[in-house]
């Protein structure tokens, strides 16, 4: 059933003209790029949610492989997702009723046209393939190395027709001045902040050139959502303040990964131990301990670290720990891994971490910087290593 609705869409779309093998085999010289039903659940068994795509195999070694330029299409920094949610909490209060508007785009890389000037066929779907005839494409199938930043493409300029202005530094964060509506960019997934009429008109608009799916609006009203998920983080709208979760999907994954499932936590992330990881003293620090890891367990470090590292953009309260910890990656030693499990058996006892942003009438203009200095503490680098603690008043942190 997934699938006959996807070629429907597909065909509603117009994403292919049917046309002659030959063809193809004339203008680029190669066959046409097969394809592959794609089927996932993204719910779980209880409330399962299956979808069906119809993928391009465009990545693969006798197309070129990954070794191309047109793979790339820019993300915005996830910060500016929590800006935009500072911004329009510390806003409430003054008379305004600004929101927060969560909106998808169905099928998004299906409203990418391809250029005039370019010429790319795929195999027809199993269901629909008839002896001797292709597909030129019409629009970017997912799976074309192309499709992502034909979407880029696609949706800034429709926004920049709405009359925002595109970002210099992140392409992917946009600005309407006339009404003060901002809108940052993931993939498919679209935050706006504005004004609550203005976040209708705006949805309403780009309706009529995709099929767009308003996933909730956060606000003070009793009709506006209370919680949404955005990229497995939740963000939640309270009577005094917002809360801003980071994912603990992660902190499962890692207590896995690790073995460490059903481990005792610890109190803090890290201990200063002379010559171990926890005092910022380098991978020469101490000769105890130094023994390197074999390569399962180093494959299992690198992994385990990387995945540290990215949870530590939303958890402040580890990114000290996993700094040292990437300063040893290259070349991880047994007492790396222990500092790794050290952190582990501290965030089984710390999984999640919730950040407030108060409801203010004035927003603050100053940031209060609190840090310290070890004097050169690191014996490899002679640098100090101690991270520096920012407070912003009115906002705070509950970790448990």
């Amino acid at each position: 059933a997934e699938k006959v609705d996807g070629l429907e869409a597909m065909c509603t779309r117009n994403v292919w003209t049917e046309g002659p093998v030959q063809r193809c085999l004339a203008m680029i010289g190669q066959k046409p790029i097969s394809v592959r039903w794609v089927v996932h659940n993204k719910g779980d068994q209880d409330n399962p949610n299956v979808r069906a795509r119809l993928v391009a195999r465009h990545i693969r070694e006798k197309y070129g492989g990954k070794d191309v330029d047109d793979l790339f299409a820019a993300m915005p920094p996830f910060e500016a997702v929590k800006l935009l949610l500072t911004k329009c909490a510390q806003s409430q209060g003054k008379g305004r009723t600004r929101k927060l508007m969560f909106i998808d785009i169905s099928k998004a890389h299906l409203y990418a046209p391809v250029d005039e000037d370019t010429e790319a066929y795929v195999d027809l779907p199993p269901e629909c393939q008839k002896p001797g005839i292709c597909g030129r494409l019409n629009f970017w199938l997912y799976g074309m190395r192309p499709a992502s930043r034909g979407w880029e493409n696609e949706y800034s300029r429709r926004l920049v027709d709405l009359g925002f202005e595109r970002g210099k530094a992140s392409p992917c964060c946009f600005y309407r001045a006339e009404d003060d509506i901002r809108c940052i960019v993931h993939g498919d997934d679209f935050v706006f902040e504005g004004d609550a009429s203005q976040l209708r008109e705006v949805a309403d608009k780009l309706s009529k050139h995709w099929i767009v799916k308003v996933r909730a609006t956060l606000g003070s009203d009793a009709s506006d959502d209370k919680e949404v998920s955005v990229l497995n983080r939740i963000i939640r709208w309270g009577s005094q303040c917002a809360f801003y979760e980071a994912d603990p999907r992660h902190v499962e994954k890692l207590l896995k990964e690790m073995e460490m499932s059903d481990c005792r936590p610890v109190s803090s992330p890290g201990v200063k131990v002379p010559g171990g990881i926890g005092d910022g003293q380098g991978p020469s620090a101490d000769s105890e301990g130094q023994e390197k890891l074999d390569p399962v367990r180093t494959k299992r470090f690198r992994s385990c670290t990387a995945r540290c590292n990215y949870l530590a953009s939303d958890r402040p309260d580890i990114t000290f720990a996993t700094k040292e910890l990437c300063r040893a990656m290259s070349s991880p030693e047994e007492r790396h891994e222990l500092a790794l499990k050290r952190l582990c058996r501290y965030l089984k006892g710390h999984s999640r971490l919730v950040q407030s942003i108060p409801f203010k009438g004035d927003m603050d203009i100053h940031l209060d910087v609190n840090v310290d200095s070890d004097w050169a503490g690191c014996r490899e680098t002679r640098k100090s290593t101690n991270g520096g603690s920012m407070s912003v008043s009115g906002s705070c942190l509950k970790v448990w």
